[in-house]
């Protein structure tokens, strides 16, 4: 795992695969060559898990279509807030 080594005075980046916000910002180059690599071992996956998420979304939004109407129309129109959920 990627991550930091908090001695006062020095951050030190080690390991490999996980990339923190603090390793990205104290050593951007060897974060995105380690952003590289995940990516080109990770692909199928991500590209599965992406597509997964938008049909879960899509069908969620379908599934709340009533529900949200319900709100937007009881709550919000009443009080004339002027924007939906």
């Amino acid at each position: 795992m990627l991550g930091m080594d908090f001695a006062p005075g020095q951050s030190n980046v080690y390991g490999d695969r996980v990339l923190s916000l603090g390793d990205i910002i104290s050593n951007p180059d060897l974060s995105f060559w380690q952003m590289n690599a995940n990516l080109r071992q990770n692909w199928q996956a991500m590209a599965i898990r992406s597509f997964g998420t938008a049909l879960v979304f899509k069908g969620a939004k379908r599934l709340l279509r009533v529900p949200i109407n319900n709100v937007n129309r009881n709550i919000f129109g009443a009080l004339k807030m002027g924007f939906k959920l």
